[in-house]
């Protein structure tokens, strides 16, 4: 009877233990995602001039689907590790809370309703934009895209 008392009380101590290694695991993700935010502030803003061919549907489907990608790469290590802890901790999986707590669950979401051509376009404009900061007011811009 000792024996299972002691393996119950185990089991809860690491449970409790791999919750907190989640949580922190989980709080360092989200620490990342604002320092890449930072990072993506700290380049050239994107202008109105640097998308001034593409339409305003263009924009709002791959700039800021774009914007999404830089910071899902720039914080992908710790996303991992969240998303490990929290897949190793959790009897079932619930795809719709993964796609809102993890870009990249979100981003393959999303990519499976890309066509070849958009994701062909999607590349051509990453390539074209790398130097350029997407953090920036996305709603002015296309606001002025509009009034060209």
């Amino acid at each position: 009877m000792k024996c299972s008392v002691k393996a119950v009380f185990v089991s809860a101590l690491l449970m409790t233990f791999s919750q907190a290694a989640f949580s922190n695991s989980y709080e360092e993700y989200k620490v990342k995602v604002k320092e890449c935010i930072v990072a993506e502030e700290q380049k050239a803003p994107l202008t109105v001039s640097d998308i001034r061919d593409l339409s305003v549907d263009d924009v709002e489907k791959y700039v800021l689907f774009l914007k999404d990608i830089r910071i899902q790469r720039c914080s992908a290590n710790e996303e991992l590790a969240a998303l490990a802890d929290e897949i190793s901790l959790s009897e079932s999986v619930e795809s719709k809370l993964m796609e809102q707590r993890y870009l990249s669950v979100y981003l393959k979401t999303q990519m499976r309703d890309f066509s070849s051509e958009e994701k062909l376009k999607l590349t051509q404009l990453e390539n074209r934009l790398q130097q350029k900061g997407l953090e920036v007011n996305m709603l002015e811009i296309v606001d002025k895209l509009k009034n060209q």
